[in-house]
């Protein structure tokens, strides 16, 4: 209908411009004589091709087949093609199929570029995979919470927080969600927390398998702080060990850090064993002193990488520390750790598991965690004890205490036991411990000398002395008697004391300290020389004290001596302190030699130094020389006994000679109640003496000696028990042991408690570091041949052989066992074990080997529960050899130890001993066992060789005669120990002499306490080193995975004291004066930022800050000039250093941040789409935040997928140039139209046009500007991508500001590219729109089409007005309600969103509130009635009109079917069209159009138009249309069409003329009447001549001259029924004098039309001039018009 109606307004237009713009002249530009002329252009062109057979008519065969012709023609026409088609359906179908063809195509072209864009844009990007992605995100970091936010304190302190987390839950290194690692960095403590005691950190197993390691942590000390663990893993929660640490980071404030570790496997190793170790762990500390500052942060780190130990202050490096041996752990029963001290404030505490660089530790210090961390989402995990955990925990706990109570009530009550046995020994004066029989008092005043004769004794034969003292006396506070001047003065007279000038001297003496209490530091002087008895002055002194000695050099330098403790020998414990009431021998030896004073004890040397000048001048005259404690203005002395004090003169004693003296027999004495014997029993006891052995001793209880030494710290009177003395002098330290030094030197094989599992069923070799394992094997499989003739070989089979049922040995001889068995990570060093077996061969052959070891639980146990150390010390692998061997061998039921010597021969020999056999007792199965073996090879000269083991306490020997155990390999006692069950087992101790039985049960009770809280190794050496960080891989669900760490980027301002308002910045200034007078006022001080600047106090918004640091940050352009730092930064960690610095995290945004946005970069790997979300928070309006989400996306195109897309785009390509030829089509036909006839388009075609010309431009460029971004999209994409996972985070080598700078640069060279993708699409989506409005538009190329475009084009003036009066009234209301309601409510906030919300209330969509406020209720109300019941229902009103109107012209269209049939049948005529060569559509049509006169036309009629090829030709035309119920022709009646109105209208007009008794008048009458109404009108002086409108055929063509014919110059021509046949017309045409008569269709009026030609004419309006030719025939030669 649309079509028609458009056709219709075409039609009147025509009209208007019949005479143009310029009145009808030549310039006039005339729309229908241009159509006229295109029709007579095609029609000439149509005839003379197809009247080419009658050119050449000469003879009459021709004519007599052009009368054939004409007969045929009369045939078809009348005979065989009678049907008629309706004339005026035909043409504006003829019309309509050519406008829906030329729409048709043009609406294909338009659909064809819109599809093929769309399908590229879905090729580019799946919308619904970009929607997938969406909502992903969307779900997982809560949009709907984000989107619309305003508090700003909720965005910064939670959303930012759960932004933060959740994007580590999409990153795939993340250890949150998709690898979590068994045990890896942790995260101990976070927050700052100052302590006033350690805090436990229970249920954490941390456990340190790896060679490197790291702590961090953040540390203010107070200023009463000295020292105390920043971390320390301890081996026991309480009792003894619990101050151990398994490993532990220690901190002195004036020292600097420390590392502790090994309480759990330290054993003990000084030079000199004999000294009681007090040292019960590693100690790792730098050389150089780091004072540490209080009340200052730092960032402290230690490094722990093999053997070294680093540490850092901040970024400073402290210093690298050597340690003995790597760090091994423990398993303390998920005790946890301990964090913190008195004075501390530490935070930030976490655990790496790899050697932190200096590069990693700045970005610790500046970002608060590893680069290689905030880049993947990954922290160190946190501390957290699980449910399981803490309740297995708990329930550990309690069964140890109960176990502990239970432990702890046996032995309390038998200590009860032992304790009241004691008092009852007191009571009946049992006691061992007895009071002392004093010796009797030495009187005062002079002793009586007797200078001759010199004495000598057995003991130095050579030497002589004067024996000053006899005694034993007692030197005590005695009164004055004889000459004493004051109570306990006693000296010998000058004249009686021998002389020793210029030749040095010795005094010896017995001394026993009575009178000291236990704790105490008594002494006195031995000897005091005094030129004058009344005077304090000393010419030389020699005084003893518990502690150390002091003696007087006047004049020297210096001038005194006074040693104590260690300063008088390292050695000199307490145990030897002269605290006891035993006999001591000391000596006093004063060298002239050498000028030093020798101080001995016990025989032994203790201390040598310079005596501070030349000893020949200590003799300084006549002296009187004092002894005891009084002497004038001194009377301090303590109480002591002297016993055969002696003077050696003349040359020092030597050492061996102090030493005969020392340990001869006592020399006779008056017994003062004692005899000598007896005296000689409180002597002090050396541990080679048989006496000092604890025994095997028992008491009534069954107590032994081991059970007195562990309880006698907590009871010291326990010892006091019958017979306890006696039995057990080491336990109980009953006895006094003489001083000993230097007696025997330690070496050790390993230097940690080591922890030794069967590599193989049989047991573990581990080697000496010398040898190589390879080494070994080959030199195996190279003596295999040999090994069973070997001369040693057989004394190892004979072991193997020996063995008990329940032992195993490791093969040996098999050389792939041994090459399983042998563990280089349990080797040793051998060059202790060399220098030990030099020392021993140097001493005879004489040494000590001692160990300690302890099962692993069940699987150390033989198959009956026992467990039997099987420790074999090789010499020799292949063959194998051992001298010393412990194993489960079948002469001893506990095992033994066996003994080889390498000088037997080949072969067992009869009488001749090849191995010594000394049986062990029985090791425990559950606690340390000690194990110890002693020979003296000495004695096997004299036949007393022996050989002893000791098993804890016990002890046993074997007598070996002469029998020597030659080493195999002379160099080392063992290059190689074999273990043969799982076990722990302490370093080696190797002595090159024997050690007495007592000096073992010693060393054994020194170790026994260390030792029962060492558990060893967690794991073995060998495991540590094999250790890998398990990872395990949890599902990945997501699909998408963040490529890089979040930015946070925020803008600044800096503050300002000047407002917009003048009252603004008067007030802000007058509330810093209040600041400055009240807060800041004496005695309280502020910072001069504060009294200096008011904006310190409340600012407004200043300038941006662009040039100067912002949080410790450089400015950076990332979307302008901001400041730029890791999301993980600033939300994981509570505080950062920067520029040295401690800075809260939570200060990042502050009151001058205007903006901030949070960017995060997703990659979507199976769709190849690579997202950027965007948090973006604006806080520089009223409001305090206002917080949005967007989502870009930038899909990747290769491979199969790129090229289908560039197939796509060129099929977008290839219809624009279809669109380019259809525009120049038109474009050239309306320039033509301008051009000749000065025809301006009007407005809505030439602005079609140009929507087509921009469309054609505008997806051009989008094509071209696509087609490259895509082609290199995944290049581009992939570089980007590449260079952010080739950041080298955790590279030492790139300094953090140019990670960053390289991280920020491809973040936005990404947001570049999605940018510059968004832009085109942005365009793309202009094209489309434009595209989508021209296929709109388009659609009217069809009635049925048309409803949409019609509807509107009908109602486009309505439209208009009704759109100015809704912008009229819905402004007005939202400046209303923007006024009234904007300060309040979010929907009303700004004018836009009033509107925004209108429309929502003008679709039906009202606020959910709206009834609780009065005048928003009212606003409301009255809004909806004008808007939603008026202006709405209006809108309604005006669609339903037009489209009523659209649709009753529709109706009215006869021509036009469906769509799709439509386009069906266009396309069938065209086939035929082609087919049959009909002539074009809109021609023909033009040419029927002007045959108005005719109602119908038939095959004549067609066939005479000359525009079709040939009669089969017009007869398809015919029998096509005929098939269209349209194109029937219509029934004429006498007064017209006879349609169902009409005769209607003539049956009213007959009855009406019957009444009035007329005759109703007929088409001819009405013809005539018309025709004499219009000559009346133009009058007799106007032309005949009426141009040719709308195509009609002119009956008079031009002459050969061009001019026309016209009836009224005398030269008509005779008129003849029928034309001249086409080639005879056209000969004659140029003919002189020769008219062409009027064209006339056949049978156009006399064939069936039922009128004459008058009156048609008159029928139509068209004037007649009837011009007669010579026969009288009329000759009509008007032109009927369209």
């Amino acid at each position: 209908m649309a079509a028609a109606a458009a056709m219709a307004m075409k039609k009147k237009q025509d009209e208007k411009n019949v005479l143009g713009p310029g009145g009808g002249g030549p310039g006039g530009g005339s729309v229908t004589m241009r159509n006229q002329r295109q029709n007579e252009v095609l029609v000439t062109a149509l005839q003379r091709q197809n009247t080419k057979q009658w050119d050449a008519i000469e003879n009459p065969e021709q004519l007599r087949e052009r009368a054939a012709l004409r007969i045929q023609l009369f045939a078809r026409g009348h005979i065989l093609f009678r049907q008629r088609l309706h004339r005026e359906n035909l043409y504006k179908r003829l019309e309509f199929e050519t406008e829906l063809s030329v729409g048709g195509w043009r609406l294909f072209t338009q659909v064809m570029v819109f599809t093929f864009l769309l399908i590229a844009i879905g090729m580019s990007g799946d919308p619904s995979t970009k929607r997938g992605i969406y909502t992903n995100l969307r779900d997982s970091f809560g949009f709907d919470d984000l989107r619309g936010m305003t508090d700003r304190s909720e965005f910064v302190n939670t959303q930012m927080g759960a932004i933060a987390t959740t994007a580590k839950d999409f990153f795939i290194l993340s250890g949150s969600q998709y690898f979590v690692p068994e045990s890896g960095s942790v995260e101990l403590l976070l927050d700052m927390e100052t302590f006033s005691a350690p805090k436990l950190l229970g249920g954490l197993q941390l456990e340190i398998q790896l060679a490197e390691f790291s702590f961090t942590g953040v540390v203010r000390l107070s200023p009463q702080f000295v020292r105390g663990y920043i971390l320390r893993k301890r081996i026991l929660p309480a009792g003894q060990g619990s101050e151990l640490a398994c490993w532990g980071w220690y901190l002195h404030a004036q020292k600097g850090p420390e590392l502790h570790y090994g309480g759990h496997d330290y054993f003990a190793t000084p030079a000199d064993s004999a000294e009681e170790a007090t040292v019960k762990q590693e100690t790792v500390s730098l050389s150089n002193r780091t004072v540490f500052p209080a009340e200052e942060y730092r960032l402290l780190t230690i490094v722990v990488t093999g053997t070294n130990v680093t540490f850092y202050s901040n970024l400073d490096n402290l210093g690298t520390a050597q340690m003995p041996r790597p760090v091994t752990d423990c398993f303390n029963n998920l005790e946890g750790m301990l964090v913190g001290d008195t004075g501390m404030t530490l935070g930030q505490l976490s655990f790496y598991a790899k050697a932190l660089t200096p590069t990693i530790i700045e970005e610790i210090y500046i970002g608060g965690g590893t680069l290689d961390d905030l880049s993947t989402g990954t922290r160190p995990a946190p501390l957290v004890e699980t449910e399981m955990g803490e309740l297995s925990r708990s329930l550990t706990s309690a069964v140890g205490v109960v176990d502990q109570s239970v432990s702890e009530q046996i032995p309390a009550a038998q200590l009860n036991l032992v304790m009241q046995a004691v008092e009852i020994e007191k009571i009946a004066g049992n006691s061992s411990s007895g009071n002392i029989i004093l010796a009797p008092s030495l009187p005062t005043g002079s002793i009586a000398f007797n200078s001759s004769p010199l004495l000598t004794d057995s003991a130095t034969p050579s030497r002589q002395y004067y024996s000053l003292l006899g005694g034993p006396w007692l030197l005590d506070n005695a009164a004055k008697a004889n000459d004493a001047t004051f109570d306990g003065e006693r000296w010998w007279s000058s004249d009686k004391f021998p002389r020793f000038t210029g030749r040095g001297v010795t005094f010896t003496m017995w001394f026993r300290n009575v009178a000291c209490p236990e704790g105490k530091s008594c002494g006195t002087f031995l000897l005091s020389a005094h030129q004058s008895k009344a005077s304090s002055a000393r010419c030389w002194s020699a005084w003893v004290e518990t502690d150390g000695i002091y003696w007087d050099t006047p004049a020297g330098t210096p001038s005194f001596g006074y040693p104590l403790n260690e300063a008088l020998n390292p050695s000199y414990s307490q145990k030897f302190k002269l605290t006891s009431d035993t006999w001591r021998h000391m000596a006093w030896v004063f060298n002239e030699d050498t000028n030093n004073l020798e101080y001995y004890l016990d025989g032994v040397l203790t201390y040598t130094g310079t005596w501070g000048k030349p000893v020949s001048e200590m003799d300084c005259g006549p002296v009187n020389v004092s002894i005891g404690f009084r002497w004038p203005d001194y009377t301090y002395g303590a109480d002591v006994e002297i016993y055969d004090m002696r003077m050696y003169v003349g040359a020092p004693l030597t050492t061996a000679e102090v030493f005969n003296i020392a340990t001869a027999p006592v020399p006779p004495s008056p017994s003062f109640g004692r005899d000598d014997q007896a005296r000689a029993r409180d002597r002090c006891l050396y541990l080679t003496s048989p006496e000092m052995m604890d025994t095997s001793w028992t008491d009534t209880y069954g107590h032994g000696c081991a059970w007195y030494f562990n309880n006698r710290g907590l009871y010291p009177t326990l010892c006091s028990y019958p017979g306890v003395g006696e039995n057990c002098p080491i336990a109980c330290k009953s006895k006094q042991e003489c001083f000993n030094v230097g007696t025997y030197k330690t070496y050790f094989a390993w230097n940690s408690i080591r922890r030794i599992e069967s590599t193989t069923p049989n047991g573990t070799v581990c080697l000496a570091s010398s040898w190589n394992k390879t080494q070994q094997v080959e030199r195996c499989r190279a003596n295999q041949p040999s090994l069973q003739t070997d001369g040693k070989t057989w004394q190892w089979e004979a072991d193997i052989a020996a063995l008990q049922s329940a032992a195993h040995r490791v093969n040996l001889t098999d050389c792939d066992e041994l090459e399983a068995a042998t563990d280089e990570q349990c080797s040793f060093d051998p060059a202790p074990v060399k220098e030990f077996t030099t020392h021993m061969k140097a001493n005879g052959g004489d040494f000590t080997l001692a160990f300690w070891v302890k099962p692993l639980g069940e699987i150390s146990l033989a198959s009956d529960g026992r467990f039997l150390p099987s420790v074999n010390f090789l010499s020799s692998v292949s063959p194998p050899f051992a001298n010393i061997a412990f194993g489960p061998y079948v002469s001893g039921s506990n095992g033994e130890a066996r003994m080889r010597s390498g000088c037997t021969g080949s072969a067992p020999q009869p009488g001749i001993v090849d191995t010594e056999q000394i049986e062990m007792s029985k090791a425990s199965t559950t606690d340390w066992t000690f194990i110890a073996i002693s020979k003296n090879n000495q004695l096997r000269t004299s036949g007393g060789a022996r050989a002893s083991v000791a098993t804890n306490l016990g002890k046993f020997t074997e007598g070996q005669g002469s029998w020597d155990m030659c080493l195999d390999d002379p160099d080392a006692l063992f290059n190689a120990i074999e273990v043969n069950f799982p076990m722990l087992i302490s370093p080696i101790m190797l002595v090159p002499q024997e050690l007495p039985f007592g000096l073992v049960q010693e060393i054994y009770y020194q170790q026994v306490g260390n030792m029962a809280v060492r558990d060893g190794p967690l794991v073995t050496n060998k495991e540590r080193a094999s250790t890998t960080m398990e990872i395990e891989k949890n599902d990945y669900v997501p699909k998408s995975a963040l490529m890089a760490t979040p930015i946070i980027f925020q803008k600044r301002v800096a503050p300002s004291a000047t407002c917009p308002f003048e009252y603004s910045t008067e007030w802000v200034k007058e509330q810093h004066q209040k600041v400055i007078d009240g807060r800041c006022k004496a005695p309280y001080t502020c910072d001069s930022d504060v009294l200096d600047k008011p904006e310190a106090t409340i600012s407004c918004p200043g300038a941006p800050v662009d040039n100067e640091k912002s949080f410790g940050l450089e400015p950076q352009e990332f979307e302008g000039t901001g400041f730029a730092d890791f999301l993980f930064s600033i939300t994981d960690t509570p505080f950062v250093f920067r520029d040295g610095e401690l800075r809260p995290t939570g200060s990042f945004v502050d009151s001058l941040t205007q903006t901030v946005k949070i960017i995060l970069v997703f990659f979507t790997p199976q769709y190849g789409i690579t997202t950027v979300m965007s948090v973006d928070a604006d806080m520089s309006g009223p409001r305090s935040a206002f917080v949005d989400v967007s989502v870009q996306h930038y899909a990747i195109l290769e491979g199969a997928q790129l090229v289908a897309y560039l197939l796509v785009q060129c099929m977008v390509l290839i219809f624009i140039v279809f669109m380019i030829v259809d525009v120049f089509q038109h474009g050239t036909a309306m320039w033509g139209a301008y051009r000749e006839d000065r025809i301006v388009p009007d407005l809505l075609t030439a602005g079609l046009m140009g929507v087509d010309v921009l469309t054609i431009v505008m997806t051009t460029v989008v094509v071209c500007l696509r087609l490259p971004s895509k082609i290199a999209s995944a290049g581009a994409v992939r570089e980007i991508l590449h260079n952010l996972d080739a950041i080298p985070w955790a590279s030492s080598d790139v300094s953090v500001t140019d990670k960053k700078t390289t991280f920020f640069a491809n973040v936005q060279d990404l947001l570049a590219l999605i940018g510059t993708e968004e832009s085109v699409d942005a365009f793309l989506n202009v094209v489309l729109i434009v595209l989508l409005i021209r296929v709109i538009q388009c659609t009217s190329l069809h009635p049925r089409l048309a409803l949409l475009t019609g509807t509107i084009s009908k109602a486009m003036d309505d439209f208009w007005h009704s759109a100015l009066l809704i912008i009229l009234i819905m402004g007005s209301f939202a400046g209303i309600g923007t006024w009234r309601f904007g300060s309040e409510r979010e929907e009303f906030g700004t004018f836009e969103k009033t509107m925004q919300t209108e429309f929502l209330m003008f679709l039906g969509e009202f606020l959910e509130d709206w009834a609780t406020d009065t005048d928003l209720q009212a606003f409301i109300v009255l809004y909806l009635m004008i808007m939603f019941l008026l202006v709405l229902n209006f809108l309604l009103a005006i669609i339903v009109e037009a489209y009523m109107g659209v649709r009753e012209v529709n109706e009215e269209n006869e021509i036009e079917q469906e769509f799709l049939t439509d386009m069906a049948s266009i396309f069938q005529a065209n086939l035929m069209s082609y087919r049959h060569k009909w002539p074009h559509g809109q021609v023909l049509g033009r040419m029927l159009a002007s045959q108005r006169a005719k109602f119908s036309v038939g095959f004549m009629d067609l066939s005479g138009s000359m525009l079709f090829k040939d009669q089969k030709s017009v007869g398809a035309f015919l029998r096509y249309y005929q098939g269209f119920e349209f194109c029937e022709p219509p029934e004429i009646g006498s007064y017209g069409k006879a349609d169902d109105g009409m005769k209607q209208v003539l049956e009213i007009e007959r009855r009406v003329a019957q009444l009035l008794g007329t005759r109703p008048p007929k088409l001819k009458d009405m013809a005539h009447q018309e025709g004499a109404k219009s000559k009346a009108k133009r009058g007799p002086s106007d032309t005949q001549h009426v141009p040719d409108m709308g195509g009609s055929f002119n009956r008079n063509p031009p002459n050969g001259n061009g001019a026309h014919h016209t009836p009224g110059n005398g030269s008509a021509e005779p008129h003849h029924s029928h034309s001249a046949p086409p080639g005879l017309a056209a000969n004659n045409a140029n003919k002189p004098g020769y008219v062409q008569p009027a064209m006339q269709l056949p049978g156009s009026v006399a064939e069936g039309n039922g009128e004459d030609v008058d009156n048609l004419i008159a029928e139509l309006g068209t004037p007649r001039n009837d011009n007669k030719d010579a026969n009288g025939d009329v000759v009509q030669s008007a032109t009927l018009q369209d």
